[in-house]
């Protein structure tokens, strides 16, 4: 973004913030393809995320369908609060961010936006609500470690944090 400021009598003082990505949505690009493009912490599309190295590490933002992408395009809620406490998180706690693969945001014929979080390191997604904190996703880390650790995950489907008590649904069996 740019700021213009004139200061009498006689200068004016320009600011320049360059956008920093935060997470990276896929949408049909210019050249027709499903490409990579980033995302900042006020939701406005900036940039194919091949002109940004650190956006591999960054998760996928989706749930979402842009359509006649063209950069400085900003998403609406739930998305911006969203990015809004990534982006805060990449600032005080990078390593859980980097613990993220993929954050699904789930609408259903109004009702509140939820958020299916897909780790990095573990089979199973986490469903909460659509901000994070740190201390939510420590406990989301504590809870799949133990997962994993008893050796649970394969008959997990997902684990649910939206209220303070931590539920699991288990997959169906299928008799053959």
């Amino acid at each position: 973004s740019v700021t213009v400021e004139r200061r009498f009598p006689n200068s004016v003082a320009v600011a320049i913030v360059e956008r920093v990505p935060v997470a990276v949505v896929y949408a049909r690009g210019q050249s027709g393809r499903t490409e990579a493009h980033c995302v900042d912490a006020a939701g406005v599309v900036f940039a194919p995320a091949s002109e940004y190295p650190a956006a591999e590490s960054m998760p996928v933002l989706s749930g979402l369908e842009i359509r006649g992408l063209r950069y400085g395009i900003r998403l609406d809620e739930p998305f911006t609060g969203l990015l809004s406490s990534l982006s805060e998180l990449l600032g005080s706690n990078p390593a859980l961010v980097s613990a993220i693969s993929e954050l699904r945001v789930v609408s259903k014929d109004g009702a509140p936006a939820e958020l299916l979080v897909y780790p990095a390191r573990y089979r199973v997604p986490v469903r909460m609500r659509p901000v994070l904190n740190a201390g939510l996703l420590k406990s989301m880390m504590l809870v799949l470690d133990v997962v994993e650790g008893e050796g649970l995950s394969s008959s997990i489907r997902e684990i649910d944090l939206r209220t303070d008590t931590f539920v699991y649904r288990t997959k169906e069996a299928v008799s053959g």
